[in-house]
């Protein structure tokens, strides 16, 4: 019995990191035909619905998973890719899109 419990915890991990990663692989796909400028409903045409976790929740930037850095089933910033709007159209997208816009900002 503990042999069928043991086995029935590994297949049930390999499984869904084989659903969480063919999510990925779409996510990556489909990153590729973003672009500047789209609006919100073109980019959920695209992408599909991003994730609808509270930490990362917010109305201008869209969150998708694209690695796998951990087994914990937790949504975090360090496993996604971010999409940024501005104004309700797509301004960038990227796992370190925010990182280079503060280094490229103009300074006031």
């Amino acid at each position: 019995m503990k042999k069928i419990l043991v086995l029935f915890a590994v297949l049930s991990v390999i499984l869904s990191s084989g659903c969480v990663s063919r999510d990925i692989n779409q996510n990556l796909a489909n990153a590729q035909k973003l672009r500047c400028g789209m609006s919100k409903e073109q980019v959920l045409a695209v992408m599909g619905e991003p994730l609808k976790n509270q930490k990362l929740a917010d109305d201008n930037n869209w969150y998708y998973r694209d690695q796998i850095c951990s087994f914990d089933w937790q949504d975090t910033a360090d496993e996604c890719m971010i999409l940024v709007f501005e104004n309700d159209k797509l301004i960038g997208w990227g796992r370190d899109f925010n990182t280079r816009r503060k280094f490229t900002s103009p300074v006031d």
